[in-house]
């Protein structure tokens, strides 16, 4: 009851000092703070010294003790402290203000007993002990704010009390050991906390080149786990920490460990799994999987991750440019066996769409490729977009079966049932392409024109880069011009990996410099699909150099960004080119997962650890 009385009294004082706080709107109030803000010390003293003797409220005070120390007149500033604290006995800050004064005086032992005795004479309070250790903090007395809320533990009774703000103590001097362990004991209480901590220390990565800081996390990290082998939010922790460092390897181990131990069916090994795959380590990513199919029917994980290892393998041979034979007809005939257990429906129909241009793009087998997608326009198990979706991929595989126009049919199909939708804006842009391979040109500038106002972004971007690609190429009076032509053909081939015969046609127009720009970013996409990261990265910066405001500058960062983040492995100058994105081109389609990556370069990996 004490304690409330005195509590109660402080915040009836500090009312009065904020109702008094605000000086009158006069002349020599203007002036003393025009002295003060122009560092005029000398001259702001003298009218501060009369404002405060007819108003002795904290304002003043402030402004005049400030002015006596920045001209050291430390007896006056000692006399003016005393008449505050006689004043207001209670208030903190004026008995730290008299020990600074002490320490300005070269009395360095009459400070220490001020100091030591505001921390003694403090009682379980919170409110009052944050506000001793902040008033010690104003003046960078770090070791006494610490020593307030050491102080302030001991006398309640609890290890974990005020952990957080001495973390940011520890955190802001640099003894990042010492904030390490504040934060240890404040999970080990409140383990609920566990994404407060993530976040702060996730700006640990920030400015720690030498890993110092993210060696101390793991250390103690791994510190908490041996002393606490059954304390879930640290092997939470040691998780968590493996991803942001994009060990994936190690946060799979010890994910199935945590799932075998609190039973998350699986969960946090997906989580791993699915990061991990993201991030292209697709061999992580498999294992994952595969231990989620181990555990039968004890997860609601199995479905998915099924097809996440056919997934994760299909993208494994296209990006890693795998040309064994062997390999590529194992994996048709793991598909094959999938979809003979697990007919297909709209769950499973993207692997099924993949399996289609995996079979026509990399076993050659275009026929077989046409069968299977098919089969799909009469399908009673799959929804009607996926069956539009099946039609534009029929469409572009009737293009390298040379049935051009059954290819315009169907595009012409969807377009028709889906006027308004994003698929039927989609069909009407393959078909501006086909007009474009036909050599229409002046047909497929007016299908362009439209569709540059689509509402999908995407689709409105394609068609405005090749909308102005004719304007800037196409002479209408040289009907034998071919370049455009020739340069639509190469795009389709590349898509489709038949990356010789697209060479021979870029070669062919290499004489047309209006195009330079954009046969260097097929050519980079044939190198890239090669494996030649270098050459794929030198063409993409010779477009940034050479085309800086080209409406294929963003797209050149972009590939640049991911090479240089997943097959060059320089993190530091893939945050770079993500930031230029940002930087130049804050309106590109590719601004929203710029953003992305630059989080999770920096160590920002979001996750959701099974509780």
């Amino acid at each position: 009851m004490k304690q409330k009385k005195i509590w109660l009294s402080i915040l009836l004082l500090l009312a009065v000092l904020s109702v008094k706080a605000q000086p009158a709107d006069n002349s020599q109030d203007k002036l003393a703070m025009q002295y003060f803000q122009e560092q005029a010390y000398d001259k702001a003293v003298e009218i501060y010294a009369q404002l405060y003797n007819k108003n002795q409220t904290d304002f003043y005070y402030s402004h005049y003790l400030q002015c006596l120390i920045q001209t050291k007149q430390y007896k006056t500033a000692e006399k003016i402290v005393r008449q505050q604290i006689k004043n207001y006995p209670i208030i903190s800050k004026y008995q730290v203000d008299l020990g600074y004064i002490y320490g300005l005086q070269n009395e360095s032992g009459k400070a220490k007993r001020q100091y030591e005795s505001c921390i003694a004479g403090i009682t379980n309070q919170s409110s009052l002990i944050d506000e001793l250790a902040n008033n010690f903090l104003s003046y960078q007395l770090t070791d006494y704010a610490v020593n307030t809320y050491l102080h302030g533990r001991a006398i309640s009774f609890k290890e974990h009390t005020y952990a957080l703000p001495l973390a940011a103590i520890y955190e802001s001097v640099r003894q990042y050991e010492k904030a390490m362990q504040e934060y240890i004991l404040l999970l080990q209480a409140e383990p609920n906390m566990v994404s407060y901590v993530e976040s702060a220390l996730l700006n640990w990565w920030i400015d720690d080149s030498d890993h110092a800081k993210r060696n101390v996390i793991r250390q103690q990290i791994l510190k908490a786990v041996n002393k606490n082998t059954d304390n879930k939010v640290y092997n939470e922790l040691v998780i968590w920490y493996a991803m942001q460092e994009k060990d994936f390897s190690m946060a799979l181990k010890q994910a199935q460990a945590f799932d075998r131990q609190y039973n998350t069916a699986g969960a946090t090994v997906y989580e791993v799994a699915n990061l991990a795959a993201a991030n292209k380590d697709y061999t992580t990513a498999i294992n994952g999987y595969k231990y989620i199919v181990g555990m039968g029917d004890a997860t609601v994980y199995g479905r998915e991750a099924r097809m996440a290892i056919l997934d994760v393998r299909l993208k494994q041979i296209v990006e890693d440019n795998i040309s064994d034979v062997q390999s590529i007809n194992d994996l048709n005939s793991q598909l094959k066996k999938y979809f003979e257990t697990y007919p297909l429906a709209s769950y499973n129909f993207s692997l099924y769409r993949r399996w289609a241009a995996f079979k026509a793009d990399r076993q050659h087998d275009v026929k077989g490729a046409i069968v299977m997608l098919d089969n799909c326009q009469n399908s009673t198990t799959l929804k009607p977009q996926d069956i539009a979706f099946a039609k534009l991929d029929l469409a572009q595989l009737m293009i390298l079966d040379d049935n051009i126009w059954e290819a315009m049919l169907l595009n012409a199909q969807v377009e028709k049932n889906l006027p308004n939708d994003t698929l039927g804006s989609l069909a009407k842009l393959n078909n501006a392409n086909i007009s474009l391979m036909l050599g229409e040109i002046e047909w497929a500038k007016a299908q362009l024109d439209v569709l540059r106002a689509a509402t999908s972004k995407m689709v409105a971007n394609d068609a405005l880069y090749l909308s102005l690609l004719i304007k800037d190429n196409y002479d209408e009076e040289d009907s034998l011009d071919r370049s455009l032509q020739q340069f639509a053909i190469a795009s389709f081939l590349v898509e489709h990996h038949q990356n010789e015969r697209a060479l021979l046609f870029l070669d062919s127009i290499a004489g047309n410099h209006a195009l330079t720009d954009d046969v260097w970013f097929l050519k980079a996409k044939i190198a890239k699909q090669t494996g030649d990261y270098n050459t794929a990265d030198n063409l993409l910066a010779n477009i940034v150099f050479n085309y800086p405001n080209d409406l294929l500058t963003d797209d050149a960062l972009f590939e640049r960004a991911q090479l240089q983040e997943y097959y060059l492995k320089n993190s530091v100058l893939a945050m770079d080119l993500y930031q230029q994105i940002l930087n130049d081109h804050s309106d590109s389609i590719y601004a929203g997962e710029a953003r992305i990556r630059i989080r999770q370069l920096r160590g920002d990996i979001q996750r959701n650890i099974a509780q």
